[in-house]
């Protein structure tokens, strides 16, 4: 962070940070932002934080506070109109302002998009802070977000397990071990420290756990039916965790159905109404996967500077991807089709509720359909989608 904010203070307007999936740069970027407001680095007027996952363009144009912020929330539907050139020209008349591209795309093809409509940004009179699995954009001082310490480790795991009030020499050198066994991420070491914590045991009795069980780092985890084994080792771990972590069947049902929605944030009451009350009847089972780390805290930064953040949920896109591919490998068999056929059923309804709108206009059927589609994942076959057109 001091590395950043240096630079910054130098004139640096244009900063991209960039590392693998989970480790930590969005999180970075909203502790930067709440010391700088908390300690008056930089004084903001304003701070748009938009969700470039798709595409820069797409992430403005689905984030409606945001337009409605910049008086565009009418913007022409027709193909003529540059969309984005519009959006550039009113982040040109706020001054002070932060401007957040989260997560823009690492994927060649779409790299190569978002890359493109940044350079409409670089006249921009702002600061602006990117995050990237990737390096490969121009124009920005690049800072990559590595691997934890041992020492940073050890301490993120006593932080998230609180079973351990101090250092003591013993279980250090368990937790060590551990990290050997889990390597150096920031997501698995916390998930591994609040399995700890909920399962109310010390370092030494998770050690013991996660070598029965041969849990490691480098574990093949079944993936999806036309592939061997999951390519990404963080996500292997994770799937391996998810096993282990001592979650009710319910609970880490939940979790799946949570795992087939798009990356988006929601609050605790849109979760209970799309599961349905049959299925959440008290939602105490959300503050429990909350509290064990598998359902993430999403902070929104407000527009401006002086607004209270508002706190969302959803979960982290790498536990969301481990938490996926642990229950394809669960149901290959007969009991699949029931399991998936209820989902679909939950999709639909939780489509036709939320998401019936885009930039003001009403979706027609087909696109509702096409969005369920898009939000099944691979995991739900086409051949279910018909019966609910």
């Amino acid at each position: 962070m001091v590395a950043i904010t240096e630079s910054m203070q130098n004139g640096q307007r244009h900063i991209l940070l960039y590392g693998m999936g989970g480790i930590g740069k969005t999180e970075l970027v909203s502790y930067c932002v709440h010391k700088w407001n908390k300690d008056s680095y930089f004084e903001f007027n304003s701070i748009v934080h938009i969700d470039c996952s798709i595409d820069v363009e797409t992430g403005f144009l689905t984030n409606y506070s945001v337009l409605e912020q910049l008086g565009l929330s009418r913007l022409p539907e027709d193909s003529i109109s540059n969309k984005l050139d519009e959006i550039i020209q009113s982040l040109n008349k706020i001054t002070g302002l932060l401007l957040i591209l989260d997560n823009l795309p690492w994927q060649e093809d779409l790299l190569n998009k978002s890359s493109n409509q940044l350079r409409g940004f670089k006249t921009l009179p702002c600061h602006i802070i990117a995050t990237s699995r990737s390096q490969d954009y121009e124009r920005f001082e690049k800072f990559h977000i590595d691997l934890l310490s041992i020492e940073h480790c050890i301490d993120l795991f006593l932080k998230h397990s609180e079973t351990v009030k101090e250092r003591e020499i013993e279980f250090v050198n368990d937790i060590k071990e551990i990290v050997k066994l889990a390597g150096r991420h920031t997501l698995t070491i916390q998930l591994l420290g609040k399995t700890t914590y909920w399962k109310n045991c010390n370092p030494y009795e998770l050690l013991e756990l996660l070598k029965k069980y041969q849990f490691h780092i480098d574990t093949k985890v079944p993936y999806e039916d036309h592939s061997e084994f999951s390519r990404d080792s963080v996500n292997n771990a994770l799937g391996k965790l998810f096993s282990l972590s001592g979650l009710t069947v319910e609970q880490k049902e939940i979790l799946y159905f949570l795992s087939l929605m798009e990356s988006k944030e929601v609050t605790f009451d849109i979760i209970s109404e799309w599961l349905g009350q049959g299925f959440v009847t008290d939602k105490s089972v959300l503050v429990i996967l909350l509290n064990s780390g598998w359902l993430q805290k999403s902070v929104l930064i407000s527009e401006t500077a002086n607004k209270t953040n508002i706190q969302f949920y959803k979960l982290h896109e790498v536990v969301g991807h481990a938490i996926h591919s642990e229950f394809i490998n669960t149901y290959l068999s007969d009991k699949r089709f029931d399991f998936l056929y209820s989902i679909t059923v939950r999709l639909k309804s939780y489509y036709s509720k939320f998401d019936i709108h885009k930039n003001g206009l009403q979706l027609t059927k087909q696109q509702r359909k096409e969005q369920l589609v898009n939000a099944c994942l691979p995991a739900l076959d086409l051949i279910f989608l018909p019966a609910f057109a």
